[in-house]
């Protein structure tokens, strides 16, 4: 629950900061750009995510809670719901739903969370898929994009995050890949950690608008690059404006 709870401060923090500029669906075209600069770099796609945000307002108790939670249940259907449990330190509900054909995991969390003296609600919307083909993504492109629509009043920003796994065959150094990728999107380094079998670069390319600043620097894009080891594949992931996974 801590981590849990942790994760999404981070989020809403960096979103306070993340600006949008147009439509939702920016996110959705960035995740293509990142896919398709893998596949250009022999990367295969492993696993892909969208997060976005939303404040829903403001609560006075756990009854105001449930009543808005019984709201998104009405208009979001087809999500399985966890069961209310107002005596948790932070209300929480979250509902998945999984899109078989397109192999895709969707799930909406409700938080409430003390904000300055106040009880404050807000929307996760996260969506999840495994490897990567053209065609489902587009089936699914249409149902993100609605759900988006339907649950956030107006735009709101979109983490995104791909994780793929080298060529076995390319023998280049960790930093050289990372350069690479860095290129591919007209990308500027801020900020750099560089191990022996770890490499995680923070940047700025000019290809997208939504930036988030960090020691007053535009950044919108993190590379990070890992060696498992001899006989394992070397993995990399690619998020933008932030890394939101594990990696």
């Amino acid at each position: 629950m801590k981590k849990c709870v942790l994760f999404f401060i981070l989020i809403f923090v960096l979103a306070s900061s993340f600006g949008v500029n147009a439509k939702s669906k920016v996110g959705s075209s960035q995740l293509t750009d990142i896919v398709n600069a893998m596949e250009a770099n022999q990367i295969k796609v492993a696993k892909w995510s969208l997060y976005t945000k939303g404040t829903l307002g403001l609560i006075s108790d756990f009854k105001g809670y449930e009543k808005m939670v019984g709201q998104l249940m009405r208009t979001t259907p087809g999500f399985n719901w966890e069961s209310l449990d107002s005596k948790r330190p932070h209300w929480e509900v979250t509902g998945t739903r999984r899109n078989n054909v397109e192999g895709v995991t969707e799930r909406l969390t409700l938080v409430q969370y003390p904000h300055k003296g106040k009880l404050e609600t807000y929307l996760i919307y996260a969506a999840k898929g495994k490897g990567w083909q053209n065609k489902k993504w587009n089936e699914f492109k249409g149902i993100f994009d609605k759900q988006m629509d339907t649950i956030f009043s107006k735009p709101m920003p979109v983490f995104t995050c791909v994780t793929g796994m080298f060529n076995d065959k390319m023998n280049v150094g960790l930093q050289s890949q990372a350069r690479k990728l860095l290129h591919t999107f007209s990308a500027v380094p801020i900020e750099e950690l560089n191990e022996k079998t770890f490499v995680s670069i923070s940047a700025y390319t000019r290809n997208w608008n939504e930036v988030i600043m960090t020691k007053k620097r535009k950044m919108n894009v993190q590379i990070a690059l890992r060696d498992k080891g001899l006989g394992k594949k070397r993995t990399v992931t690619i998020g933008t404006p932030i890394i939101t996974s594990e990696y």
